[in-house]
């Protein structure tokens, strides 16, 4: 994460001050998978941060300690 964001996102908040105005985009996808339960995932590049050039391949698993209702979701990223 440090090498393609410039900074750890481990164990952080996904927000509007880190996205900037990749947020609502990312909200969608990340609600989506809380909504339905079921993993998604996809390629994208850092054009919010003007490095549209660097590529990554990204899965969200949702995750539910009682084994119903999704309280996590864990956010894997594999820069290309």
């Amino acid at each position: 994460m440090v090498e393609g964001l410039g900074q750890e996102l481990t164990g952080r908040v996904l927000d509007d001050e880190l996205l900037g105005s990749a947020f609502a985009g990312w909200f969608r996808r990340l609600e989506t998978v809380r909504r339905r339960a079921c993993p998604l995932g996809g390629e994208e590049n850092l054009w919010w941060l003007s490095r549209s050039h660097r590529n990554f391949h990204w899965l969200c698993l949702p995750l539910a300690s009682d084994g119903q209702r999704v309280d996590k979701l864990l956010m894997c990223i594999d820069w290309t």
